[in-house]
């Protein structure tokens, strides 16, 4: 048995990013971890404190997000086997209500988009 006791407003993520997808609409970042979990980062600031808020749900690495709905939802794959729709909002910080459906499998890996970068929605 083991366990990570991390800070409670913790800014980087511990461990390796497996996925990053950019949102030019809104000119914002997001990093998928190896910790599990999902960080938004606000490109306009950049070479200043980026980071702006974080979604924790799963419980083992986040291994690809997509955005969906045109950026308004990110879809996320992870080790946990389980596939989350998450609502991103500066309102919402780093607790469960973020994500509202939630699908198991096995193990994903890997979101697509489609030949064209639509979302697949």
């Amino acid at each position: 048995l083991s366990f990570l006791i991390r800070n409670e407003n913790e800014r980087v993520h511990r461990g390796g990013i497996n996925a990053l997808r950019y949102d030019a609409k809104n000119d914002r970042l997001y990093t998928a971890g190896r910790d599990s979990i999902i960080r938004a980062w606000d490109c306009k600031r950049y070479g200043s404190d980026m980071y702006e808020y974080s979604m924790e749900h799963h419980t083992d690495w986040v291994n690809d997000i997509v955005l969906v709905n045109s950026g308004k939802h990110i879809l996320s794959a992870s080790s946990d086997a389980t596939i989350k729709l998450w609502k991103h909002s500066k309102t919402y910080h780093n607790q469960a209500k973020n994500s509202f459906y939630w699908f198991t499998a096995n193990l994903f890996y890997q979101l697509n988009e489609n030949d064209y970068g639509q979302d697949l929605t």
